[in-house]
């Protein structure tokens, strides 16, 4: 389970000399990046890059940036998505430009599920390093609550590299798929478009039936969609962006925030 801190807790476990420190470093580096932090938790060095949004740091921590979802890399017997390698060679060369030294400024959770460190991350420069690759099209922006600190930016950031059709939005691979032939064997980050066929409701959540995609909204989230009829979507096509995995032969998604949902328009819907 995630290890989720107030802010008031993330910084009294740094400590008060560390956090003096880290406010030394956020003043003394600029914030040019129009995604920026008026101060940081943490200045760390890289030691190697994993893949587009992660990271090793010298202590031996693993970072995953917050809000951007690049290509996977090979791995565990799959092989490498496209631009994949051309992301992570793009986040070496980000951070070569401030000599492997980041800033990190913690969201609502300080790790995920896996122990990783969960971060807004930064370049000496206080450009986000997230906004930048959405912008150069390295990955797609996402939204996972409770970590929602400078969504509204990353999704800007998507805008550009969209319209100017950058790396993932040149590549056919990372188009909508459509959720009426989607096969079953279709797992992993995916964008998924469909006609929404129906809605449902179970003890725990909201689902929303999209061709063969059942997306499922857990009642926690629901605040977030307080603002959205979809009984008045019925029928629409709509477009969601999230992991897909397979549980008995259907393809599932968990949907956790309306940003990672779109109603098209119908030549969106043709595309």
């Amino acid at each position: 389970m995630p290890v989720t801190l107030s802010g008031f807790a993330q910084k009294a476990l740094l400590g008060s000399a560390f956090c003096f420190l880290a406010l030394a470093f956020a003043s003394a580096w600029g914030q040019d990046s129009q995604c920026t932090s008026d101060a940081y938790d943490l200045i760390a060095e890289v030691r190697e890059v994993i893949d587009g949004d992660s990271v090793l740091l010298t202590d031996g921590r693993q970072v995953r940036f917050i809000g951007v979802n690049t290509p996977e890399r090979a791995k565990e017997g799959r092989v490498a998505e496209p631009l994949a390698d051309a992301a992570r060679a793009a986040l070496i060369g980000y951070l070569a430009s401030g000599n492997n030294r980041i800033a990190l400024d913690f969201d609502s959770e300080l790790q995920d599920r896996y122990g990783r460190l969960l971060a807004h991350v930064f370049l000496p420069d206080g450009a986000s390093l997230s906004a930048r690759l959405i912008q150069d099209g390295w990955g797609l922006a996402i939204a996972v609550p409770p970590n929602l600190a400078l969504q509204d930016c990353y999704r800007l950031a998507e805008q550009e590299a969209r319209t100017r059709r950058r790396g993932v939005w040149a590549d056919a691979y990372y188009g909508a798929r459509d959720a009426g032939v989607l096969e079953t064997r279709a797992t992993g980050f995916m964008r998924v478009k469909g006609r929404l066929d129906r809605i449902g409701f179970s003890r725990s959540a909201l689902w929303l039936q999209i061709g063969r995609l059942g997306v499922r909204i857990d009642k926690r989230y629901l605040p977030h969609f307080r603002h959205w009829n979809f009984h008045a979507l019925q029928g629409l096509e709509l477009e969601v962006r999230g992991w897909v995995s397979g549980q008995g032969g259907r393809l599932r998604m968990n949907l956790k925030h309306p940003n990672d949902l779109e109603v098209l328009t119908a030549s969106q819907a043709r595309e």
